[in-house]
């Protein structure tokens, strides 16, 4: 068992105060190795090439290729989907936040727009539903321009209660966001604190409570994103 792994990615900053820095002295109880903050370019580039379609077989490399991508090195997360299945009681579920980003931000010229997301699921599993979770969200956003790319930079801390993170994307998703502002403006319930969002799975309403949105409003700061307020 690997006992240094990268478990989160910040955002390439060229200053960033210590107090929004994500910690990385913080030690894991259960696979008790340390946080480590590293660039997330090489996940971006690989999600950025996912086929929109893909068979049993390809679909579970896919998947196995992007837990190594989120915990380099490492062999204490779960990454085999039909491993996940077998020993899970509760199935994951996230909230995804779709946001403008600041003027101030030095994204701004790259990215159109931010989702920030918390997504609920616990050890050894967060690597493997993480993974679920980043190609459900490439495959149902898939680019109207294919030679711009979609995801801009990722960025994500894994925590003993969740994932959480930020991902900021590009002109080429941008019917999306259209989409949910305009989904929000029909729907009440799929705004909280005047920010549109929506659910991994569909079904998951409970994932609408402020106490998740939230919390990857904070992640996302503390990872170096600036958001429209």
């Amino acid at each position: 068992m690997t006992t240094t792994a990268a478990v989160a990615f910040t955002l390439p900053m060229k200053r960033v105060s210590p107090r929004s820095r994500v910690q990385c002295n913080l030690t894991d109880n259960l696979s008790n190795f340390r946080l480590s903050i590293t660039h997330g370019d090489a996940l971006t580039r690989f999600l950025n090439v996912i086929p929109a379609n893909s068979t049993t077989e390809e679909t579970v490399s896919l998947l196995r290729q992007i837990c190594y991508l989120i915990t380099p090195r490492s062999s204490v997360y779960i990454s085999e989907l039909s491993v996940a299945l077998a020993l899970r009681k509760f199935p994951p579920a996230a909230v995804l936040t779709w946001r403008d980003i600041s003027t101030v931000s030095p994204f701004r010229k790259k990215a159109a727009f931010a989702v920030t997301f918390y997504i609920r699921t616990h050890h050894p599993f967060s690597s493997i539903d993480f993974a679920v979770f980043l190609a459900y969200f490439m495959r149902t956003y898939p680019p109207t321009n294919f030679h711009r790319a979609p995801l801009q930079r990722i960025s994500y801390v894994l925590r003993p209660d969740g994932v959480c993170g930020v991902l900021l994307c590009g002109e080429a998703v941008m019917y999306a966001f259209s989409d949910v502002v305009q989904l929000a403006r029909r729907d009440p319930s799929t705004t909280i604190s005047g920010w549109p969002v929506t659910t991994w799975p569909s079904t998951a309403a409970e994932m609408r409570h402020p106490r998740y949105v939230h919390q990857s409003f904070r992640s996302a700061k503390r990872l170096g994103c600036c958001l429209q307020n």
